[in-house]
């Protein structure tokens, strides 16, 4: 295989992609694919990658969420590898497309992961200014479908920015609001951290003591082996709680811990405890156990009243799905029988019945400001614990560019640090950033696919702290 041949067959395939023509996409990937299909995000149904049409699907419904994708360098390194820096224009990212070229000259693997732009620079102008060119980027998303959601940016209790595009129920025309509560996926893991953190600080717990010393009925073959502080750092070895039991049908049951502890119980470990992170929503199931074993409440009690209620985050709950009332819908392209182009669908025959530990609880952009203050100002955990809890020393945890640390991701960009987590899944995209140094909290929440990650970055060069 030549390299012009590789590179222009990445072209080909970038430009199947921006046709949106699902025929045209499956013809190319009938021809030119060999290797590993893509797959959509979870949950989705694994085996959804199985054939090109379908593999043609799950890239559409990707590309519905960045808008068209540009080839802005592309090069081959002699080894069948071909690297491409693509640009998204309309929501401003970056990424960096991996394609492997096989010894029958198809494509057998494929990569696309966020990139850092090329030649970064900090918006221009006062806080006027950048306000002016936050609304004006998210209009523009707005108007082409490419967001729906509500941006926030609180400095102490000053509300500097904040903004609301879309319907949190299209059905009945009902708006999202600043105080609407959307499902926040992940972003629960800091609570759950913070309620592990609450637990050590009153000795009830030490973060180096194994899982079966406070949790003797859950696989002592196991827990016996892992410490919190390994589940917390994702380096336990536990897997997740997406799995063919879920989908077979389990996730319309899950309403308690218990619930879902019993569909990671049969489950390996799926390496030696601390020799390398794997994101593991199953482990902060287990931590949220660990706190109904302590507290004797349940996690859902006992989050509320010392998180939430401290917090003052009043919308924030976890509801079961007969339990929706204000809350957000989420609108999706991926749905429990696999990936779908065209108009978006709701996503709620995606989620368990009710959130849990490991997340799927709803929070407004309100409240999730509230959180990023309380925890600021350690009335969450006090300044000792937090520090324990931000402790970005271990080089093996990273998801994306940020290191992960017990429950929070920590990112230091151009000689600034935030902290906060992200959620995702179908029709749920959210994030939270804590400047420290700044006394800032900067929310994103959306109820489209990858809605509020896919903004992220522009949004934190247009309100860059460091001025």
């Amino acid at each position: 295989m030549t390299d012009k041949y590789g590179k222009d067959l990445v072209r080909a395939l970038i430009a199947a992609i921006n046709s949106g023509d699902p025929a045209e996409l499956t013809a190319f990937l009938t021809v030119a694919w060999q290797g590993d299909l893509p797959s959509p995000p979870t949950p989705a149904r694994p085996e959804s990658s199985a054939d090109p049409a379908t593999a043609a699907v799950n890239l559409l419904a990707m590309a519905k969420s960045t808008g068209e994708l540009m080839i802005m360098s592309i090069d081959a390194d002699g080894t069948n590898r071909i690297r491409c820096l693509l640009f998204a224009p309309l929501i401003r990212n970056w990424y960096e497309l991996t394609v492997r070229i096989g010894d029958d000259s198809t494509v057998d693997a494929f990569d696309l992961e966020p990139a850092s732009a090329p030649d970064w620079l900090p918006a221009e102008g006062n806080l006027d200014s950048r306000i002016t060119q936050a609304t004006s980027y998210l209009q523009e998303l707005w108007d082409a479908d490419l967001f729906s959601g509500v941006v926030r940016l609180t400095q102490a209790d000053d509300v500097l920015y904040e903004s609301a595009y879309g319907w949190a129920d299209r059905e009945t025309e009902r708006p999202n609001l600043s105080g609407t509560p959307f499902n926040v996926g992940s972003m629960n893991k800091m609570m759950t951290s913070v309620c592990i953190g609450q637990l050590a600080e009153q000795n009830l717990l030490d973060l180096d003591d194994t899982v079966a010393t406070h949790l003797p009925g859950f696989r002592l073959d196991l827990t016996s082996r892992i410490t919190i502080r390994q589940v917390l750092h994702h380096t336990s070895g536990l897997g997740d709680f997406f799995n063919d039991r879920f989908f077979a049908g389990a996730r319309e049951t899950l309403e308690t811990v218990d619930d879902h502890l019993a569909l990671i119980h049969d489950d390996p470990l799926l390496f030696e405890p601390g020799s390398r992170f794997q994101y593991s929503n199953g482990g902060f199931i287990v931590l949220g156990a660990i706190i109904e074993a302590k507290t004797g409440r349940s996690y859902f009690d006992y989050v509320r009243e010392h998180v939430f209620d401290v917090a003052r985050m009043t919308a924030s709950r976890f509801p079961s799905a007969d339990e929706l009332t204000d809350e957000a819908i989420g609108y999706t392209n991926y749905t429990a029988a696999g990936a779908v182009v065209g108009p978006r669908v709701p996503h709620l025959d995606t989620l368990p019945r009710r959130g849990a530990p490991a997340g799927g609880g709803y929070c407004s952009a309100i409240d999730l400001t509230r959180f990023g203050d309380a925890l600021r100002n350690d009335r969450l955990v006090g300044a000792k614990v937090k520090a324990t809890l931000l402790d970005s020393t271990d080089g093996i945890s990273r998801i994306g560019g940020a290191l992960y640390t017990l429950g929070f991701q920590v990112h230091t960009e151009h000689d600034v640090v935030s902290y906060g987590h992200g959620g995702g899944g179908p029709g749920i995209s959210s994030f939270l950033d804590v400047f420290p140094d700044q006394d800032r909290s900067l929310v994103a929440l959306s109820n489209y696919d990858s809605g509020a990650r896919n903004i992220r970055a522009e949004l934190r060069r247009i309100f860059w702290p460091a001025d």
